[in-house]
């Protein structure tokens, strides 16, 4: 999984499966309200849903980012994480041939 937030408030999900291969890539428009914590994101715009993506993330001492599951009604995000529903993914130096478009 590859998550990019961009400072012009876009951002790409790309999810791989790991056994075929496959992958599928998620534009779309994010906002996220880092005066709380955990931080709540939304993710909007994205044209090939048809609602958009809630969660809430928050920064690790390492410098990594835990994020909970995804729901696709704002009242229905997480508030906190769960052990068995979080994601951790750690922050990979991005090289110029990296950027995704």
């Amino acid at each position: 999984m590859t998550v990019e937030f961009r400072e012009d408030g876009k951002c790409v999900l790309e999810f791989r499966d790991i056994k075929t291969g496959e992958s599928h890539r998620f534009r779309g428009e994010f906002q996220a309200d880092f005066t709380k914590q955990p931080i709540p994101v939304s993710v909007r715009s994205i044209p090939e849903l048809p609602h958009a993506l809630h969660m809430i993330i928050a920064f690790g001492a390492d410098g990594s980012l835990y994020m909970s599951q995804f729901s696709t009604q704002w009242r229905l995000r997480p508030i906190a994480f769960e052990t068995d529903k979080t994601v951790k993914l750690t922050r990979v130096p991005q090289r110029q041939s990296d950027v995704i478009e």
